[in-house]
């Protein structure tokens, strides 16, 4: 691998910011993108994967996006032409090609259970990516087992109350400025999930592009949405996954008893999901065998009792094993 000096990097990366030659801001294989042209070859659009703590590819990862066509001169935004699902391979890559150069991509969603991506910033004189978790607006001991677990994982608390843990890239930290289209496709790295329990998240992986009246567009082309693993049941699952090993760690238990903010009922109310795609009647009737009224219709709690969480837990694991594990 040939090695640049920062300053070359720097350059290269805002030529590329800019679109400074005057010509064309996207060009692939001599063609140009700046404007759809259904004379032009497909984009193929292509992600790679990795998980930053062992460098090794990210195997599983959902991708989910719809390519619009945009006609030769007319304003962007008219036309669905294809949803797209699917899940990075052994190598940690995935990729779809568009039918022709009037096809641009969006709506694009990520996930894969227990991971999440990291966020970096455009600096082409970085090596490094980082991880943070910042501290709630609370008393320290409020969360003492996830910050044990934090520093026993080697992160730092800084003065503005975050934890943060660098990952040294080397000269692959350039890699993340790639774009989909280009030749390698884009880079992400992932970490799993190891931080303070998280705010509830709305899972988009397998949305389908919206019609103009805001639903979604029926006959349109699909690709990846007959495997089971892609459709809307599994994925919901999936998450519900992620909400019950949250809910099912024990460092909840080291959760002060008098605390009112924490977000444990959300969490537990996401994790019933496992038994399948419930109405809120369904749902209550489950929720209540185990925790209060109150607990239900709250987005902030009190902590769970312990007998009570544990209960829930213990019967809720049977259901953890859908089909082959995400």
């Amino acid at each position: 691998m040939i090695q640049l000096p920062s300053a070359c990097w720097c350059l290269l990366f805002f030529t590329f910011l800019s679109g400074c030659s005057g010509r064309c801001g996207i060009s692939v294989n001599g063609y140009c993108y700046d404007q759809p042209n259904s004379q032009n070859p497909g984009l193929t659009a292509s992600w790679e994967m990795i998980d930053v703590d062992t460098g090794k590819p990210l195997k599983d990862v959902w991708i989910s996006f719809y390519w619009r066509k945009y006609p030769d001169g007319q304003s962007r935004g008219s036309e669905c032409a294809r949803n797209v699902i699917g899940r990075t391979d052994a190598q940690g890559r995935f990729s779809n090609t568009a039918q022709d150069g009037s096809w641009i991509i969006s709506g694009l969603n990520i996930y894969k259970p227990g991971y999440y991506p990291l966020s970096y910033p455009r600096d082409a004189l970085r090596t490094s990516i980082t991880d943070t978790h910042t501290l709630y607006d609370t008393p320290f001991s409020t969360y003492a087992a996830w910050e044990q677990r934090l520093k026993t994982m080697g992160y730092v608390l800084d003065n503005s109350r975050t934890y943060k843990k660098d990952f040294e890239l080397g000269g692959e930290y350039a890699r993340i400025f790639d774009q989909f289209w280009m030749p390698k496709g884009e880079r992400r790295y992932w970490v799993s999930q190891r931080g303070f329990p998280p705010n509830i998240r709305v899972l988009n992986a397998g949305e389908q592009c919206p019609a103009k009246d805001r639903g979604f567009q029926k006959g349109v082309e699909s690709v990846g949405y007959d495997d089971i693993k892609n459709q809307r049941a599994y994925l919901l699952k999936s998450q519900s996954l992620d909400y019950f090993r949250w809910i099912c760690d024990d460092a909840w238990d080291s959760v002060q008893r008098d605390y009112t903010q924490s977000n444990a009922a959300g969490i537990a109310r996401g994790s019933v999901y496992l038994l399948g795609e419930l109405t809120h009647k369904q749902l209550a009737n489950i929720y209540l065998k185990y925790f209060s009224e109150l607990e239900l219709h709250s987005t902030i709690s009190a902590p769970l009792e312990i007998d009570a969480r544990k209960r829930f837990c213990a019967d809720l694991q049977p259901y953890t094993l859908f089909g082959e594990a995400p």
